[in-house]
């Protein structure tokens, strides 16, 4: 992971979590995890930052596992969340779980960090998490501050691109676009959160209130037979 990014999860947990509160202003994501009907049963959760994701699985009467690396995100999502839930800190490629012990297993905008080196170890923890038959859901960044999906904005074109190719090429996993558009409070909120985690650059992007973003919901099944 960029030392920046995870600086921000340590320090600035409060101020990361107002940023993710205007992501998505539409709902496009929730209404797109609900159409695959992963509200119940177990899960598992990679990656849990603050909670956006934990909350609505709660919500929807999942008992969930919730982990993360950084201790102050798991602290505040503890604080906002309520429901069957257990919040633990943890490496996403090395969980404290059995085998076959979640009906879903779920990530949202973190194996992405690793895409370099690591990612493909998480999404096989993620796959051994899972029993058979269940379901693995990835969440990732299409770009943030465009109107259609690319990966180049966020980080570099060529790292994420081999990650979501291998998760569709090698784990047979299939993708859906939504639009996440951010809508802020006003403009001045908009350059402060944009600029705060995204960088100076994408400031340059934000439109009034608004941010446009475009991510990826990779999903896939397990063998049934494993």
């Amino acid at each position: 992971m960029d030392a920046r990014y995870g600086a921000i999860y340590d320090q600035q947990a409060a101020r990361y979590d107002r940023l993710v509160a205007r992501e998505d202003h539409a709902g496009n994501l929730w209404r797109a995890l609900d159409a695959l009907g992963i509200g119940g049963g177990r899960v598992v959760e990679f990656g849990a930052g603050t909670g956006r994701l934990t909350r609505w699985l709660a919500d929807r009467g999942a008992t969930v596992l919730a982990f993360d690396g950084a201790a102050p995100m798991l602290r505040l999502a503890a604080e906002q969340v309520t429901g069957r839930v257990a919040f633990a800190v943890a490496d996403n490629a090395r969980l404290p779980l059995p085998d076959g012990c979640a009906d879903v297993a779920i990530e949202g905008w973190s194996f992405g960090h690793w895409a370099d080196d690591g990612a493909d170890a998480m999404v096989a923890e993620m796959l051994r998490v899972l029993r058979p038959g269940g379901r693995a859901v990835i969440i990732e960044t299409l770009g943030t501050g465009v109107e259609a999906p690319s990966v180049a904005l966020n980080g570099g074109s060529p790292r994420l691109a081999a990650f979501y190719a291998q998760l569709e090429q090698r784990h047979g996993f299939t993708r859906q676009v939504v639009r996440t558009d951010y809508r802020f409070a006003d403009h001045a909120e908009a350059v402060e959160l944009a600029g705060f985690f995204f960088g100076d650059g994408m400031v340059e992007r934000v439109r009034d209130a608004a941010l446009p973003e475009c991510t990826g919901v990779w999903t896939a099944i397990t063998p049934s037979d494993r």
